[in-house]
């Protein structure tokens, strides 16, 4: 009796073309928003004490954000991709740190702290649409490579490997992030125990 061998899972099935232009595009677009583009994120990756990693380090490196180039509206977030991710909660911890210690914006000899008024600033200038415009920055920048990627490559029937390949950093990328906020729910700092004034 003859083995029959089953031939389908090696042949590549052809995608339609509408299918092939929607991964690149996509593919292009979790790219950018799965890998890290600021040259801050690998600074502070490198420059972090893995002797003794602090559970702030850990988050930091998780939550980077898409850092592409702006087209049509700045991020909203302070510093931009130059200075890292960490760098406007840095800054902030800092002008909290001021405040505590009994300092307002203004400074020993009564002039006026530039840090402190860029951060009132800043935060007048944060809108919803705003912090949320890196990822129209992405789509955009996602949709042109897209289509110049169709315009160079229209014999290839699929894209089996390279869809797998995105599958495993949109994975880990998910993973990097659900990991990273975990520390914040395993560690007391976003919901802490409350006061013995709360519990009277």
């Amino acid at each position: 009796m003859a083995t029959i061998e089953n031939t389908q899972e090696h042949v590549p099935v052809s995608w339609s073309v509408y299918k092939k232009i929607a991964f690149r595009i996509a593919f292009i677009f979790f790219i950018l928003v799965s890998i890290p583009l600021s040259g801050g994120w690998y600074k502070n990756l490198v420059s972090i004490d893995w002797s003794r990693p602090h559970y702030r380090d850990i988050y930091d490196i998780a939550r980077y954000g898409t850092n592409v180039p702006s087209l049509f509206g700045s991020s909203g977030r302070q510093g931009g991709s130059e200075e890292g991710e960490g760098a406007a909660a840095a800054s902030l911890k800092k002008g909290s740190k001021a405040k505590v210690a009994g300092k307002s914006s203004r400074g020993a000899e009564g002039q006026h702290d530039p840090q402190a008024a860029e951060l009132q600033q800043l935060a007048r200038k944060r809108t919803w649409y705003g912090d949320y415009a890196s990822w129209g920055n992405a789509l955009v920048l996602a949709v042109i490579g897209g289509l110049i990627w169709t315009l160079i490559d229209r014999k290839r029937p699929s894209y089996n490997v390279l869809y797998y390949w995105l599958t495993v950093i949109v994975r880990f990328r998910a993973a990097i992030g659900i990991i990273g906020f975990g520390y914040t729910k395993l560690f007391p700092t976003q919901m802490p125990f409350p006061s013995l004034g709360l519990l009277n």
